[in-house]
């Protein structure tokens, strides 16, 4: 069976729509953290790893060189490439508040 070319034409289309949705969800989820130009940079690691610890669907994943680590004054941020903090902010929304990531949980 071969499949006709408007498949692959809408297959971009769509890949290309849900990408770009992607980008535009994980910047407005690093908009929480203020201009890294007025803030008091302690401590900053622009390709950090990481993983995650706990079981389940999302046991053992692993974010390797991607995460950007700063320690300022009074907080910490762990950032990302805007098209994994769409994915993150998707997953794990129910676990941030918008005062800076502040836990509710």
């Amino acid at each position: 069976m071969e499949l006709h070319p408007i498949f692959y034409i809408v297959w971009v289309v769509a890949m290309i729509v849900s990408f770009t949705l992607l980008y535009r969800k994980g910047k407005s989820a690093l908009r929480v953290f203020p201009d890294i130009k007025i803030v008091n940079i302690r401590f900053r690691e622009k390709r950090a790893s990481g993983r995650v610890l706990e079981s389940g669907f999302f046991g053992g994943a692993k974010a390797e060189n991607i995460l950007d680590v700063i320690i300022t004054d009074d907080e910490l941020w762990i950032k990302s490439h805007p098209i994994f903090a769409g994915v993150g902010i998707d997953c794990f929304s129910n676990k941030i508040k918008s005062n800076h990531g502040s836990e509710t949980d």
